[in-house]
């Protein structure tokens, strides 16, 4: 019997073609119906007949048989890619070199690579002045928290190791600098690739796949104002900071599981209406939010000249290769400031701390609680079950908010449990053998009668 000729075999074959690799640098993203080809930048993406004469040019024969039911070399070179380089991703993600990898589940094809600085040993006397300026210059410990976080991250990129990192709020007056050190250190520090998740995060929009391709997630001035949307805020900071697999959706496009290696800042304004923003601080976010207070007029740039300020921000660019230095081979993590989960613990200013909690759900209760004036006279505390203090507040037909915190047992139980961690001198529970109460002081330095 005649032996039939391997598929790659052909009766007329090309001129001095050269040898076919045995395998193509090509993958297949099943998703959008698209190829991408490797190339000196990067990836190019291509159609099924881009493709096909990219094979031509590289050998592949698509001369089919005397019996057309045979396919050709070339035919079997495009199922293998279509089949065995099948991927669910392609584009650049967030700490990683150029390569495939496997992420969620997920086959991911990295496009493009974070480009990070070259250590150079040197003075960055620059960089050193606008940081001791706008974070020593209120506490010391903010700029070593600040330094740590740094160097945690620029360690995680250097060997490609996931770990979580706190997101930064950077709290203080306009045009003190905050905007300055997210844009022009931080960003390029990281790679130089940055996005806005606010539009995510706020819900306006679900989609998300653009933010995969840049390490340092970047707010301005979110504008958060009711409870609802600080406690959806909340929700989506634990998400960034803390999920090591991130779901990405992108327009017309399925969701799929992806490993980025973000870090998240946040710069706001110091009014009290900006300053609502930042989620109330409890046990669940206590250690994934870094507030610091930014001191006034910290870049030492006065000019409104567009050449000087550019000159300026050339000359701190200049400066970041020996910051990077600074950070990956001299800084070391104070030993008091280290923390098993995310290289560096929290730090959270105490003035802006308790701003932010006296705008929580937990706060307003006790405020209506003050308000109402449920205190027996001569007594300086109330003491009750929360089955109790329910019904007191539904019975406060004037006051709406009073009606509004009653309603729900369960509610009340869990703002009465965080009120006791927050202020403990205010809210005390109390175990007795057969039911659990709780103990409720009087406000002092609002009312004159409890001194």
């Amino acid at each position: 019997m005649k032996k039939s000729k391997p598929p790659g075999g052909t009766t007329t074959p090309p001129v001095n073609p050269p040898d076919p690799p045995a395998n193509f640098p090509a993958y297949y993203d099943h998703r959008a119906s698209h190829y991408l080809l490797d190339a000196t930048h990067g990836w190019t993406q291509l159609g099924k007949e881009d493709l096909m004469q990219h094979l031509r040019l590289a050998g592949w024969n698509d001369e089919r048989r005397n019996n057309t039911r045979h396919l050709s070399a070339l035919d079997y070179e495009l199922i293998r890619i279509q089949t065995v380089n099948k991927i669910d991703y392609a584009g650049p993600v967030a700490g990683y070199r150029k390569g495939l990898y496997s992420m969620g589940g997920s086959r991911v094809l990295v496009t493009r690579s974070f480009l990070p600085i070259t250590p150079v040993e040197g003075p960055f006397p620059l960089i050193e002045l606008i940081i001791n300026n706008l974070l020593a210059r209120i506490d010391p410990l903010q700029r070593d928290i600040f330094y740590s976080w740094l160097h945690v991250y620029l360690r995680c990129l250097e060997v490609g190791a996931f770990m979580p990192g706190q997101i930064i709020f950077l709290i203080g007056p306009h045009d003190c600098g905050k905007s300055f050190l997210q844009q022009n250190i931080i960003t390029p520090l990281f790679g130089g690739r940055s996005a806005n998740p606010w539009p995510y995060m706020s819900g306006a929009t679900e989609f998300n796949s653009e933010l995969f391709g840049a390490e340092h997630l970047q707010i301005e001035d979110p504008p958060v104002n009711r409870i609802s949307d600080r406690l959806d805020f909340s929700a989506r900071i634990k998400q960034l900071t803390v999920n090591e697999i991130q779901p990405c959706h992108g327009k017309n496009r399925d969701i799929v599981t992806i490993q980025p290696h973000w870090r998240v800042t946040g710069s706001i304004n110091d009014e009290p209406y900006n300053v609502r923003a930042v989620p109330p601080i409890d046990d669940s976010t206590a250690d994934k939010i870094d507030i610091f207070k930014c001191a006034p007029n910290s870049i030492p740039c006065t000019s409104n000249l567009i050449k000087e300020r550019e000159k300026f921000r050339f000359a701190v660019l200049a400066e970041l290769p020996a910051f990077t230095h600074f950070l990956t081979h001299t800084w070391t993590i104070p030993e008091p400031l280290k923390s098993g989960r995310f290289g560096v613990t929290h730090y959270h200013h105490a003035d802006l701390l308790a701003e932010i909690n006296s705008n929580s759900p937990e706060f307003d209760l006790l405020t209506t609680i003050d308000a109402i004036n449920m205190f027996e006279k001569g007594k300086g505390c109330w003491v009750g079950t929360v089955k109790q203090l329910a019904s007191l507040l539904c019975n406060c037909y004037d006051d709406n908010e009073a009606r509004r915190l009653g309603q729900s047992e369960r509610s009340l139980a869990l703002k009465l449990a965080s009120l006791a961690r927050k202020y403990p001198q205010r809210v005390h529970p109390k175990r007795t053998k057969t039911e659990r109460l709780w103990i409720i002081y009087k406000d002092v330095q609002s009312d004159p009668e409890a001194q």
